[in-house]
C-alpha cells in the first residue's frame, strides 16, 4: 500500500507542478490543509476523501464517471 501512496502522491505533485500551482494554492483550491497535502504527495498519509477534492482542483477527470461512460 505504501508504494501505491507514493505513486499517487508523486503523480499529484507532477500534475500540480505542470499546472503551475504551488502547494499552498492547490491546498486552498481543494480546501485541504497544506501540510496534509504535502504528506499525501510524499506518500506519508492516505486520505481518500481528500484525493477527490485535490483531483477536482487539478482538473483531473473522475475515473468512476469515465469508466461508467465506456
Amino acid at each position: 500500500m505504501r508504494s501505491c501512496r507514493i505513486t499517487v502522491g508523486r503523480a499529484l505533485r507532477e500534475l500540480r507542478e505542470a499546472r503551475g500551482l504551488s502547494l499552498r494554492q492547490t491546498a486552498r483550491l481543494s480546501d485541504v490543509d497544506a501540510s496534509n497535502l504535502s504528506k499525501i504527495e510524499r506518500g506519508q498519509i492516505w486520505a481518500e476523501p481528500v484525493l477527490g477534492r485535490v483531483a477536482k482542483a487539478l482538473s483531473i477527470p473522475d475515473m468512476s464517471e469515465t469508466t461508467a461512460m465506456s
